[in-house]
């Protein structure tokens, strides 16, 4: 472990962990933008975030570490070395359905109010 502290996790390191974390699998991209255009109910969206994270993953470059897991929608981000052994995630569950829905705009198809604004 480092001993001096990480920098910061800003909301751009976490919009790049996140996108990193659910599109490691080739084709990705392109899938996102077919949910994007259906739209997804909650449980299709989770069913795809754990198909996309994979049962576990993880990477580390210059701009930080990344871990991951499906089971949970867990992910955890940092500018500095983390572990999902040591520290709660940073996103899991609804917040990372959340993100999904903002980053790749996919509406939830459940929600039938969103049909009278279209």
């Amino acid at each position: 472990m480092r001993s001096e502290r990480a920098p910061p996790l800003t909301n751009e390191h976490l919009i790049r962990a996140f996108r990193r974390a659910t599109c490691s699998l080739d084709n990705a991209p392109q899938r996102w933008e077919k949910r994007a255009e259906k739209g997804l109910n909650d449980a299709q969206l989770a069913k795809a975030l754990v198909y996309e994270m994979g049962a576990m993953g993880g990477q580390c470059d210059e701009s930080g570490w990344l871990e991951y897991q499906g089971e949970g929608l867990k992910i955890w981000a940092s500018t500095g070395y983390i572990s999902r052994h040591n520290e709660p995630p940073t996103l899991q569950g609804a917040a990372t359905m959340r993100l999904a829905r903002e980053i790749y705009g996919i509406r939830d198809a459940d929600d039938q109010q969103l049909g009278l604004f279209g």
